[in-house]
């Protein structure tokens, strides 16, 4: 699934933090804009490390706006993390200031090896490493510009030093848009009609040592 967290007011509170890795377990990445380059980071693949490095950005840094990334997706590699950047060849770096734009995503590209085998085959250059569909509409963007996303499924984010560029619906959550919403804490409350029973999470916790569920539920039917 992936999941993307535009920061424009605030940064990511680590709860969410947290969360959105658990749901997206294959890396973490995020850039800013400063002093006229795109930074970035990226390639962190256990949540500690991720934490420890955005925290102590945000301590430091804490620029508005910026971009966060989770990944969910195979291989599961620090290289192919996001974001990618907006050129020619698009080459792997785990952390580089540079000039260009860089992309994220979150979503999957249909087809997108007949796209890469087409592009490749007219411009004549295959770049090194690995690759995946971000990193090819990276350098479609590169070539063709923001029209290419008419003609693709899924959710982009595109930042650099003279732009902040959404593509696909986001939902605003306290100062930072999300793409989905596995960045949320998971919450019970269960309903049935005729003898309707809720719980949440509390009162499953406090039921933790009763034998029986059963009985903790009808404790709560109201």
């Amino acid at each position: 699934m992936c999941l993307l967290a535009i920061c424009d007011t605030k940064p990511m509170p680590k709860e969410y933090f947290d969360k959105s890795f658990s749901s997206n377990s294959d890396g973490f990445g995020f850039a800013w804009v400063k002093d006229e380059l795109t930074n970035y980071v990226k390639g962190m693949m256990k949540v500690e490390e991720a934490w420890k490095i955005y925290k102590a950005w945000i301590k430091e840094e804490a620029i508005f706006p910026h971009v966060v990334h989770f990944r969910c997706g195979k291989p599961t590699i620090p290289e192919l993390t996001h974001p990618f950047e907006v050129s020619k060849l698009s080459p792997l770096s785990l952390a580089t200031k540079t000039k260009n734009e860089v992309l994220f995503h979150n979503g999957g590209v249909t087809a997108w090896r007949d796209r890469m085998f087409e592009m490749f085959t007219l411009s004549k250059e295959i770049p090194e490493g690995p690759i995946i569909d971000t990193r090819v509409m990276a350098i479609l963007y590169f070539h063709y510009g923001k029209r290419i996303f008419n003609f693709i499924d899924g959710k982009f984010v595109s930042i650099g030093p003279k732009s902040l560029n959404v593509f696909g619906e986001f939902k605003e959550d306290d100062g930072v848009r999300y793409s989905n919403d596995s960045y949320k804490p998971p919450k019970y409350n269960h309903t049935k009609d005729r003898g309707e029973w809720k719980y949440n999470q509390e009162m499953f916790n406090a039921y933790a040592d009763i034998d029986s569920l059963d009985k903790a539920i009808d404790e709560f039917i109201v």
